[in-house]
């Protein structure tokens, strides 16, 4: 993990029809900001492949952006992490599509809303904005969900499958694939039966690569997530 991958990350961004970045401006300065001052800690000479000295940093908005041994966390890591260590079985988020005051949270124990509100809470840093938390029934934490995907990602590319997007799909609380050819997916469940990956953890569907400027291509996601919507790149 290196800081200038999450550069790298934020260097792409889905744009609207007006030019200007679609949705996630605040999150995305949050972010920025957050590196600002990481790197003014860090100093620039230092070797993006070690980890930080965490002691170092006092703001918790850049704490957040390693793990507990000073190594750089992507936003799935993060919500990794708070579904291991939350006991009402974290799945993940969502926001309304029209009310952003309202977010959805996925829980193996919906009736455990303290859980829900403490994962929420440590996993979104906008939480001022927020003022109904919901907690609905999920089937899958969210840690095994990318566990999953992980591992049946890289099996399906070793036996010649090759998805055209990929992600942990919040909104349903499932891994999504997108296949050019969705008779692929037969194979894919193959693969998943092998690797004890319960068939209805994964959605497969019909889905061509989509091309942004400078032939990027949608893989990787940004977050939050808003209204279920999830719009995933990745530079080729």
């Amino acid at each position: 993990p290196a800081i200038s991958s999450i550069i790298d990350v934020m260097k792409t961004t889905v744009w609207g029809e007006s030019g200007f970045p679609a949705r996630f401006l605040g999150s995305t300065i949050v972010l920025l900001l957050g590196l600002l001052l990481a790197t003014t800690v860090m100093g620039q000479e230092r070797n993006d492949d070690e980890p930080v000295d965490l002691d170092e940093i006092q703001e918790d908005v850049v704490r957040d952006l390693f793990d507990e041994n000073g190594w750089v966390l992507d936003p799935d890591q993060r919500l990794a992490r708070i579904a291991q260590e939350n006991e009402g079985g974290f799945g993940g988020y969502y926001f309304h599509n029209t009310d952003k005051s309202t977010v959805y949270v996925y829980m193996l124990a919906p009736t455990q809303t303290e859980s829900a509100e403490d994962a929420f809470l440590a996993a979104y840093r906008g939480k001022h904005q927020v003022t109904q938390i919901i907690p609905v029934q999920g089937d899958y934490a969210f840690d095994n969900l990318l566990e999953w995907f992980y591992t049946l990602d890289k099996a399906m590319l070793a036996d010649g499958i090759h998805p055209s997007t990929g992600a942990v799909l919040e909104i349903a609380n499932r891994i999504h694939f997108g296949l050019e050819d969705i008779e692929q997916a037969e194979d894919a469940r193959e693969i998943m039966e092998d690797l004890e990956i319960p068939e209805d953890a994964v959605i497969f569907e019909e889905s061509h690569p989509q091309l942004l400027a400078d032939k990027d291509t949608v893989k990787a996601k940004w977050r939050p997530v808003v209204g279920g919507t999830q719009h995933n790149i990745r530079y080729t």
